[in-house]
């Protein structure tokens, strides 16, 4: 059966479906892979090899493709606050909240 997605979700919605998809594909599996061991540091890279290919599909001209590279990032970055069982909108609030109070650039070149 195919799960259904409702594109008014909130992002702690939309990051446990996704987590439960993962889960659901295998990606939590008793095969050692770096969600179950903890490794935290691999799933971040696999977030940022996601950007990378953004940044090849860009270079090509390839303006969907590059869009959907992006979603493919934010894929695994909710899978994985979905794992941690994060509360992104109190999160995303309090941190902004705190950006608000920086200074322009945040006090750097760029």
């Amino acid at each position: 059966m195919i799960q259904t997605y409702d594109p008014d979700w909130n992002v702690n919605q939309w990051s446990r479906a996704i987590h439960d998809w993962a889960q659901r594909k295998g990606f939590y599996g008793r095969n050692g892979n770096a969600h179950i061991s903890g490794n935290y540091a691999a799933q971040v890279m696999l977030i940022v090899t996601e950007l990378a290919e953004a940044v090849e599909e860009d270079r090509k001209g390839n303006s969907i493709e590059f869009r959907e590279e992006l979603v493919d990032a934010l894929i695994r970055l909710l899978d994985m606050m979905g794992y941690l069982n994060m509360d992104i909108g109190i999160l995303l609030e309090r941190i902004m909240l705190q950006n608000e109070k920086r200074p322009q650039l945040h006090g750097k070149r760029y």
